[in-house]
C-alpha cells in the first residue's frame, strides 16, 4: 500500500519537476516548479518579451499537480476514516455504569 502511494505521488509531481519547450519556436527550455512562478530573466540578467513565455504553462502543470495531490489525500483520508470506523464497529461497546 505504501508503495503504491509512494509510486502515484511521484506520478503526479512529475508534471512540475520535468521540463518542457516553450515559445513560438519551442526554443525556450522550461520547468514548472522554477517558472511557475515569475518569469526568470535570459542567461544576461535581463528580462525580455521571451522571459514570461514559461508560466502560463508551468502554472498549468502546477496546477495539476495541486489537484492530483488533493485527490489521493481525500482518497487516503477516507480510506483510513472507513478502515477506522470498520475497526471500531467491531469492538465491543464499553459495559454502561450504573448512575448514582
Amino acid at each position: 500500500m505504501l508503495f503504491a502511494v509512494g509510486l502515484t505521488t511521484g506520478l503526479l509531481v512529475l508534471p512540475s519537476v520535468t521540463g518542457f519547450d516553450a515559445g513560438p519556436d519551442g526554443t525556450q527550455r522550461c520547468v514548472a516548479v522554477l517558472d511557475g512562478w515569475h518569469a526568470r530573466p535570459d542567461p544576461n540578467g535581463e528580462f525580455t518579451n521571451d522571459a514570461s513565455v514559461c508560466v502560463d504553462e508551468a502554472r498549468h502543470r502546477l496546477v495539476l499537480t495541486g489537484t492530483g495531490l488533493v485527490v489521493i489525500s481525500a482518497v487516503i483520508g477516507s480510506g483510513v476514516a472507513i478502515a477506522r470506523s470498520r475497526r471500531n464497529a467491531k469492538r465491543p461497546l464499553p459495559m454502561e455504569r450504573p448512575s448514582g
